[in-house]
């Protein structure tokens, strides 16, 4: 189309050529057609008369055909200006339908930059925008910065799938559209994480009141694959200006404070502070201690005894790591094992354990001592699909006995990735290691999945031993709980045995072992010889 524009542009639409051309043609067929045809009537007419008659149908002739002549040369000419005219009225309509196309194309293309797909909410980049043009324009007014994760989110993915889990989504986006109010922004982070903005507000009080309002109007039941799902939320909040004075700083606040409320037992709101800023800026740093701790080899094992109900004699003993800091003496576990799981060193730390105490195994049956170890595994040492092969070739190289280890899984672990980890359990009951469920009781759904798992003993959660009241005589809750256990034919270990009081009831109860200060804290190798052993 361009090429036949401009052809026409350089042949026909000079009018000055065009006139030029034509006038010539013109003078040359004139002057050719005189000349010739008066030498033709020269010849053939001698009569002045018959001549004169002649010269008059010649000139008629030459005007016939001049009129024809111009009238084919015009026509041409027109034509070719009407052509040029349809093209260019042909390109003009290709030109609006192009403009039309590229409006859409805008729109789609602002649709997918400022609006989430599944949700239709604010994307990122609008709430970004939306951020900064605030902040922009109200300096002194206040905004909440409200970061929204869907609690379990994660387990309702694996077990339902990721279509079932997008409707969710998409439900919780409808809710949160119609609780925030009109004069309120929400946006999708990614996968369930939201964002909200809640402007208009007078005071930091009728912010958390509306905080608190959405959070109420969230938490529900959703109804998903024809079966009842019940959402709740974490939620950590930042507040302009308060807590940052750009949209960056406010999402690292929202975020820190949403972490808390998730470490915290999920189904909270957690406001941003300093003092919170400086608990995770303390984490930091440990996290990068952690880094020369692993590679320095600053760790030991120390041991807690575990009591049999049968004799009151340390028949086993958990195996826990300690933190030999070379500046802060001694780290309590508490500082640095979260801090450890989300760096990933818990796995390099999950080995020195398991190496230390198949060593420690190996020294007390030389000496005469027929002692259990338990020890703890983390989730990521537990998710790899490494750990059974090299676990095995330790076992081959060391010449253990594997049915002297027990090893210690929590409830939060299981449930994250249930069927890989029965099968991880079962090829470990298969090499002759036993299988404790740690912290058993504070999990929500630890009756579901307690039949499905290969487990050998339980361990009930600390917190159950601690509420038991001086002279107590009777726990049903811990009662439901050891009966059951035994029905499925487990041992019951009892944490947290710290009274005289405790130790009793549970003996009352059954309990098969206990576990306690009130035994023995946690000791290194040396001192265990010497207070239990001996």
């Amino acid at each position: 189309m361009r090429r036949k524009y401009q052809k026409l542009g350089k042949k026909n639409n000079n009018p000055m050529k065009n006139t030029i051309e034509i006038i010539s043609i013109y003078v040359v067929l004139g002057v050719t057609w005189i000349l010739i045809s008066d030498e033709i009537l020269n010849v053939f007419s001698s009569n002045h008369e018959f001549h004169e008659f002649l010269q008059t149908i010649k000139g008629i002739l030459f005007v016939i055909f001049t009129a024809f002549l111009f009238y084919f040369i015009i026509k041409r000419r027109m034509d070719l200006y009407a052509d040029t005219i349809d093209d260019l009225g042909d390109a003009v309509t290709q030109l609006e339908n192009s403009n039309t196309s590229l409006k859409k194309l805008e729109k789609v293309l602002y649709d997918k930059a400022y609006y989430d797909d599944l949700t239709n909410v604010y994307s990122r980049a609008k709430i970004l925008e939306d951020v900064t043009d605030f902040i922009e324009e109200n300096e002194n007014e206040l905004l909440a910065f409200v970061d929204i994760d869907i609690d379990n989110f994660k387990e309702l993915n694996e077990t339902k799938g990721h279509d079932i889990g997008d409707v969710l989504i998409q439900q919780v986006a409808i809710e949160l559209k119609r609780v925030i109010g009109e004069d309120n922004i929400i946006g999708r982070l990614s996968g369930d994480e939201f964002i909200v903005l809640i402007k208009s507000k007078a005071s930091k009080q009728e912010l958390i009141e509306c905080i608190n309002n959405i959070s109420k109007n969230i938490k529900k039941t959703y109804f998903l694959d024809r079966e009842d799902f019940y959402a709740s939320l974490s939620a950590g909040v930042a507040i302009y200006p308060y807590d940052g004075e750009d949209y960056h700083e406010l999402l690292k606040c929202a975020d820190i404070a949403l972490n808390e409320a998730k470490l915290l037992g999920k189904n909270q709101i957690v406001f941003y502070s300093e003092k919170l800023a400086d608990v995770k800026k303390n984490q930091a740093e440990i996290a990068n201690q952690l880094y020369y701790g692993v590679k320095n080899q600053e760790f030991l094992v120390y041991y807690q005894p575990i009591i049999s109900n049968k004799n009151l004699k340390a028949t086993m003993v958990e195996a826990l790591i300690r933190w030999n800091h070379p500046m802060k003496g001694l780290v309590p576990p508490l500082d640095f094992i979260y801090i450890a799981e989300k760096t990933g060193h818990i796995k390099e730390m999950t080995w020195f354990v398991i190496k230390e105490a198949f060593k420690q195994q190996l020294k007390w049956k030389s000496q005469g001592l027929n002692i259990q170890i338990s020890i703890n595994l983390s989730a990521k040492i537990l998710s790899s699909h490494t750990f059974v092969p090299k676990l095995t070739d330790m076992v081959k190289e060391m010449n253990v006995e594997t049915k002297q280890f027990i090893f210690e899984v929590t409830e939060s672990m299981i449930i994250d990735n249930l069927e890989e980890t029965i099968k991880t359990l079962m090829k470990l009951r298969k090499i002759g290691f036993k299988i404790a469920l740690d912290d058993f009781g504070v999990g929500y759904s630890s009756l579901t999945y307690l039949q499905k798992l290969p487990l050998d003993y339980l361990k009930i959660d600390r917190s159950f031993i601690k509420e038991i009241s001086d002279k107590e005589k009777s726990s049903p809750v811990l009662q439901f709980m050891i009966d059951l256990a035994h029905k499925l034919e487990l041992y019951v270990i009892s944490e947290g045995v710290e009274t005289e009081d405790a130790l009793q009831l549970l003996k009352d109860l059954k309990s098969d072992y206990f576990q306690g200060y009130y035994f023995s804290k946690p000791l290194p190798e040396i001192e265990l010889d010497q207070h239990i052993f001996r």
